[in-house]
C-alpha cells in the first residue's frame, strides 16, 4: 500500500514547485519531526505503566519509521482537484515527509 501511495504522489508532484517552496518545507519539517519525537518518547513510557513494556530500542525504531508519513501523503492525495491550494498542500506534504530521508542522504558519506 505504501508503494502505491508513493507512486501516486510521484505522479502529482512538480519538482520545480517543490524547489520554489523549500523554505516552507524546512520551516514545517522541524515541528513535525519534534512532534513525532515527543509523541513517542513521552507517550510510550506512559503506556508502559499500563500494558506490556516497549523497550527503548523499539521506541527508536518507531520514531524513525513512523507509518504516519504515508497516511499524511494519502490524505493529501485524497483532496478533490478543485480544493483550494491543493497543489501547495501536496508539495509541502511531500517535502515534509521526505525531509528526514534527504537529511540522511546529505549526512551519509560514500563508502
Amino acid at each position: 500500500m505504501n508503494s502505491l501511495v508513493f507512486l501516486l504522489i510521484g505522479l502529482e508532484i512538480h519538482v520545480r514547485e517543490l524547489l520554489q517552496n523549500w523554505t516552507s518545507v524546512v520551516l514545517l519539517s522541524a515541528p513535525c519531526l519534534w512532534g513525532g519525537v515527543l509523541s513517542v518518547y513521552l507517550l510510550v513510557p506512559l503506556s508502559n505503566l499500563f500494558v506490556d513494556r516497549i523497550p527503548l530500542r523499539w521506541q527508536h525504531v518507531v520514531c524513525m519509521g513512523r507509518a504516519s508519513r504515508a497516511l499524511a501523503l494519502a490524505l493529501a492525495l485524497s483532496l478533490n482537484s478543485e480544493f483550494p491550494y491543493r497543489e501547495q498542500i501536496l508539495n509541502l506534504t511531500f517535502g515534509v515527509v521526505f525531509s528526514p530521508f534527504w537529511c540522511k542522504v546529505l549526512r551519509s558519506s560514500p563508502s
